[in-house]
């Protein structure tokens, strides 16, 4: 069904079954179309809402993803395994932005599941729409992707005309990313933070949160990442400005 009332309403009592109807279902929904797949992964997390990571959840919803080329079939299939890792780490995430890139049951950097994911979401980046590469950015962090060609694709959503808080959540994502930060992608990150005051007074608005602590947040994770990329702010000349003078510290300033 396409809304999404209807459905998590359907996964809701599904999961509430006895045993032995459940288990027909389950194994019913994995021989379905992509949908129904999904239908079993949200079921499979209703059901089982203390198992993160909840490894069943999330083979289903790769499932689905590997057989689907619907953007919103996919975009359920991505929000479904963020909710199998457990979904946002609202409690602990250091610093706090990344309330939103880091997964409340992370599983491990061997494990076979991990790669799965990577490997069916890196594609995701490149896709059309707005809201698919915009979630596929927030798993890769959530996972700590160590692709280099997955950390270009996030920094190639950004652009002298998009949105300043999708701009902030991509520059967030690519923090979390394990990849080397080359001198390039170093020089693009740095330039596209440092454009963010510009678009903001560009777009008359600003959205409720405190920009300039979380940008230095930002910066200062990324020089403990790389403290190379100190210098290639010093070497933007739109560093120089009253506005950036938040980024003092975390220069080291």
């Amino acid at each position: 069904h396409r809304d999404k009332r209807v459905r998590s309403s359907a996964a809701r009592l599904a999961a509430r079954l006895p045993e032995e109807a459940w288990k027909g279902l389950l194994n019913s929904l994995s021989k379905g179309f992509p949908q129904s797949q999904l239908l079993g992964a949200e079921t499979l997390i209703w059901r089982n809402r203390a198992a993160a990571p909840n490894a069943a959840a999330i083979q289903f919803a790769l499932n689905a993803l590997n057989r689907n080329t619907d953007a919103d079939q996919r975009l359920q299939a991505v929000r479904l395994i963020i909710l199998g890792l457990g979904d946002w780490k609202l409690r602990g995430a250091s610093p706090e932005f990344w309330t939103g890139y880091e997964c409340a049951a992370p599983i491990l950097a061997e494990d076979p599941l991990r790669k799965k994911i990577l490997a069916a979401v890196r594609p995701l980046l490149s896709g059309a729409g707005e809201f698919l590469p915009y979630e596929a950015a927030r798993l890769l962090a959530m996972l700590g992707d160590d692709d280099p060609i997955a950390a270009e694709k996030i920094l190639n959503r950004i652009s002298s005309g998009s949105n300043a808080s999708d701009d902030f959540h991509y520059l967030a994502a690519f923090s979390r990313l394990s990849s080397p930060m080359t001198a390039e992608l170093r020089k693009r990150a740095t330039s596209a933070l440092l454009d963010l005051n510009r678009k903001l007074n560009d777009q008359e608005h600003r959205v409720k949160m405190n920009w300039s602590d979380r940008c230095a947040e930002l910066a200062e994770q990324w020089v403990i990442r790389d403290p190379r990329i100190v210098d290639d702010f010093l070497a933007n000349p739109a560093f120089f400005t009253v506005a950036h003078a938040y980024l003092a510290k975390p220069m080291g300033a």
